[in-house]
């Protein structure tokens, strides 16, 4: 048995080059309104925060990107563990 070339463990095949086979890869970033629980949460219904994620991701879609990640950059500062409510 020979040693994988990085490490103990077999190479495995890259989930994103099997997601987008295009080279290179264009990705857009959605960043969320602060969502429910965070300190700068503003009571907007969630429904409305899905919605916007939606129209935003069509909008990446609609003009040639290959994906986009979904980020919830908003709700900063980030609460401790053991800070967090039921949300």
């Amino acid at each position: 048995m020979t040693a994988s070339p990085l490490g103990v463990f077999p190479p495995k095949p890259s989930a994103l080059a099997e997601m987008f086979t295009g080279t290179p890869s264009l990705i857009g970033a959605i960043h969320l309104p602060a969502l429910p629980g965070s300190p700068h949460y503003a009571g907007q219904p969630v429904s409305e925060i899905a919605r916007f994620a939606v129209e935003e991701a069509h909008a990446y879609i609609d003009n040639g990107f290959d994906g986009v990640i979904v980020e919830n950059h908003w709700d900063i500062p980030f609460l401790k563990p053991g800070e967090h409510g039921y949300e």
